[in-house]
């Protein structure tokens, strides 16, 4: 970020650490685990009480699992709810249709779906032995039916399948919801040092969801009508640092 007397900072995103003491932020964990080379064995590999949740979801509710581009518009529908009732901006469909075009190999899109109703939508990434659930958006009452424990169990099997070794859980804030999900999936988290080169007087930047300076913007959000939110979306994103 460049101010008008100069730089403000420099932010480093690592997995580890470089040398040296320049100021850091742990503010982030990642979650990242080995896959088994069978997939039958991927319901194992999660915790007692959301592996019950998860075969509830699959002998209960009847849902679906399924791979589908032409979903592009569904999933962007969830998530863009999902951003809303966080009180965050969102990317516009034509961003996620960039990303197909540019990588139609690597970007997949699934959904779980229940009677004619996609309740879970999950955009992910194959980069060579790893698969990264990247974006994601689910209905509210996804969760009353297991449906995102559902998704990501059905994700793992999918990646064993597909001759992947790894799974990508993505960045989460600590101790925040997301952080606690994975957890409770599995997935044990692993710190992400976040390194800044700041400029004479300036500090870490606390551009984050838990920010009080951010408060009334979510509200705002919370409260527009969706067409709205999603013309004003990306002119927002491109406000984030």
């Amino acid at each position: 970020m460049v101010g008008s007397e100069g730089y403000r900072f420099c932010e480093w995103r690592c997995r580890t650490p470089p040398p040296g003491d320049l100021p850091r932020s742990e503010r982030y964990a990642s979650f990242l685990r080995e896959l088994p080379q069978d997939p039958e064995e991927c319901l194992a590999l999660i915790p007692r009480k959301s592996r019950a949740s998860t075969r509830q979801a699959r002998d209960r509710h009847g849902l679906s699992f399924v791979e589908d581009p032409s979903r592009l518009t569904q999933f962007h529908r969830l998530f863009l709810l999902n951003k809303r009732r966080l009180g965050s901006p969102a990317f516009s469909l034509d961003f996620f249709q960039d990303l197909m075009q540019t990588f139609p190999r690597r970007a997949r899109v699934h959904v779980v779906v229940r009677g004619n109703c996609v309740v879970v939508a999950v955009l992910s990434f194959i980069d060579r032995d790893t698969l990264h659930c990247y974006f994601s958006g689910s209905v509210p009452e996804a969760d009353s039916v297991g449906a995102s424990n559902y998704m990501y169990w059905r994700l793992m099997q999918w990646a064993v399948e597909q001759g992947l070794e790894r799974f990508d859980f993505g960045r989460s804030r600590v101790d925040s919801g997301p952080y606690h999900f994975k957890r409770h999936m599995g997935f044990e988290p692993r710190l992400l040092p976040y390194v800044f080169i700041l400029g004479v007087g300036e500090r870490i930047p606390e551009v984050h969801p838990s920010n009080k300076k951010f408060s009334l913007a979510q509200k705002v959000i919370r409260n527009l009508p969706v067409p709205v939110l999603e013309h004003l979306g990306p002119l927002l994103m491109s406000l984030v640092p």
